[in-house]
């Protein structure tokens, strides 16, 4: 069994951390008040069964999957909640509302020093850190995780990115908007639309949510099947360390 840590809650954090928590003791370290929000990934899937593989027997009616086309659409807010939910009973603990300002190496470890919160310790020890801070928003009044030392116990993913806005407005809108990216809809009856930044629009009612994020983005705006394939990768090569 190993201690890991994951520095930033994303969506490939998340998964990865459910992957890894069966066999070793995992920790999350996120300057947010609420692991992966807001969600920065589109809220659909190539694959009707991954959401029952990933939340199993978890309640998913906020999720308001809808399946069109052979896709499967939810709440991508609400998948985080779960998963969150989920890897909490496996012991995975949680460390919100944390910022980390420096790491050593000690022996066989990597120390990470953390300041934010008071009720969390201020430093913590690991035998594997997964630094995936660079694509989590930045919070604590715009304070960023830093001081990193380079150390082959540390991990950093490079996940190419692109920025969108993301809206949610009534279906019935969704006729009147043009030039979208992608547009999702749900059965609450609402839609997810997704635009390359600075082409949105605005719908006849208006948007109900609306976002700015930086998303994985591969040649295509990558959806929750690719994000689940690069925790699967990111877990492997963390368990052949």
């Amino acid at each position: 069994m190993k201690s890991i840590g994951i520095i930033g809650s994303n969506l490939v954090g998340l998964l990865c951390a459910d992957i890894l928590s069966s066999n070793n003791q995992i920790t999350i370290i996120d300057s947010e008040l609420e692991l992966g929000f807001p969600a920065s990934f589109p809220g659909t899937s190539n694959d009707l069964d991954i959401l029952e593989n990933i939340l199993q027997n978890q309640d998913q009616h906020n999720l308001f999957k809808l399946i069109k086309n052979s896709t499967i659409n939810f709440r991508t807010e609400w998948l985080c909640k779960l998963i969150t939910h989920k890897i909490a009973k496996n012991g995975v603990i949680v460390y919100n509302r944390t910022r980390v300002i420096e790491s050593k190496e000690k022996e066989e470890n990597i120390v990470i020093y953390t300041s934010g919160s008071d009720i969390n310790p201020h430093h913590l020890q690991f035998d594997i850190v997964i630094d995936l801070s660079e694509y989590s928003l930045v919070s604590l009044g715009d304070l960023k995780h830093e001081n990193y030392q380079s150390s082959s116990k540390l991990i950093k993913p490079k996940l190419p990115v692109k920025d969108f806005f993301v809206g949610i407005c009534l279906i019935r809108d969704l006729p009147e908007l043009k030039e979208y990216h992608l547009a999702l809809e749900r059965q609450d009856n609402l839609v997810e639309v997704w635009y390359v930044e600075g082409s949105e629009q605005f719908p006849n009612n208006g948007w109900i949510e609306s976002k700015h994020v930086s998303a994985y983005y591969d040649n295509k705006l990558m959806v929750l099947d690719d994000y689940y394939d690069k925790a699967v990768e990111l877990a492997e090569l963390v368990m052949n360390l």
